[in-house]
């Protein structure tokens, strides 16, 4: 089930690769340190990617709802809960991408949580767009057949064009799955900005592609 995020420093590396180890051997240990450590102290974004990472067969609703009883977090600081909420729906999402949507929408919004390190969204609604739009770059990426799941999902609360816009535009995504994403684009005037969009970003494609910057292709760039 590895599919390490990249973003982690090398200390929250080695810290994910001995929670992973823990995890599977002890779940309910590790559970308990994780539970009961701050997310400020050294080595905990890791520690929760391993974590999920190290459980034999498990229960993502079960893993959704324990992370529910961890802290909110106070303005401006990483939220357990909606950093573990944030990596089961990303492991769960290798294995049934839609389903891991469909749980994870209800969750992933708050106004003190900050579940990415790089996340800067000024609004709730803002960050659940940012990490929708870094769960499916990252599944694409690892496995360019998640594309055609995708087709079937029909999220209740967001713009799926805007969310497929923002992953096609993304400077992570290899140029051979891009199209594949750029296909699940329904609107005709959002297909054309995207594809706008990515002909101005060719060869660098720098990597501004994130949900704010498809509305401002639509008001000519104002905000």
């Amino acid at each position: 089930m590895a599919r390490h995020d990249p973003a982690l420093s090398p200390f929250n590396t080695a810290s994910r690769d001995v929670m992973q180890t823990w995890s599977a051997a002890d779940p309910e240990s590790s559970w308990q340190w994780l539970a009961s450590t701050p997310t400020h102290q050294d080595g905990w974004l890791g520690a929760a990617e391993g974590y999920v990472e190290g459980l034999d067969h498990p229960d993502w609703q079960g893993l959704l709802g324990k992370a529910g009883t961890l802290p909110a977090g106070e303005p401006g600081e990483t939220s357990a809960r909606n950093r573990l909420r944030y990596e089961v729906a990303m492991a769960w999402g290798h294995e049934d991408p839609l389903a891991a949507l469909a749980s994870y929408g209800p969750y992933s919004s708050g106004p003190n949580e900050n579940p990415r390190p790089m996340a800067s969204a000024n609004s709730a609604e803002e960050t659940q767009i940012t990490n929708l739009v870094t769960l499916v770059d990252r599944w694409i990426n690892r496995d360019p057949g998640v594309a055609a799941k995708l087709q079937a999902w029909e999220p209740a609360d967001q713009d799926r064009d805007k969310i497929f816009g923002s992953v096609a535009l993304s400077s992570s995504m290899r140029e051979e799955t891009r199209q594949q994403v750029r296909s699940l684009i329904r609107d005709p005037q959002t297909a054309a900005r995207v594809d706008a969009q990515i002909e101005d970003a060719r060869p660098s494609f720098l990597n501004t592609a994130f949900f704010p910057s498809l509305d401002q292709a639509a008001s000519g760039g104002r905000r």
